[in-house]
């Protein structure tokens, strides 16, 4: 698994409505049998980065959710 790989696919699920954040988590750890920490610190990047968009303490995955930056939540 490439680090490539894992953005495409997370941007992939959160296209074209947002997720909670725990499923997009879940999902990632199933396909490329890496740890939850690793696609957590991925998406916490890629929402400093401004390829994410979150909404709610990311950091309680259960409780918050991800989405492209130009769709409205």
């Amino acid at each position: 698994m490439s680090q490539t790989d894992l953005e495409a696919y997370i941007l992939d699920l959160v296209d074209p409505y947002q997720k909670k954040l725990a499923f997009v988590i879940g999902a990632a750890v199933i396909k490329f049998g890496v740890t939850e920490e690793q696609v957590a610190e991925k998406i916490y990047a890629m929402c400093e980065a401004g390829q994410l968009k979150a909404h709610g303490n990311i950091s309680d995955w259960r409780h918050s959710e991800i989405g492209l930056p130009n769709k409205k939540f």
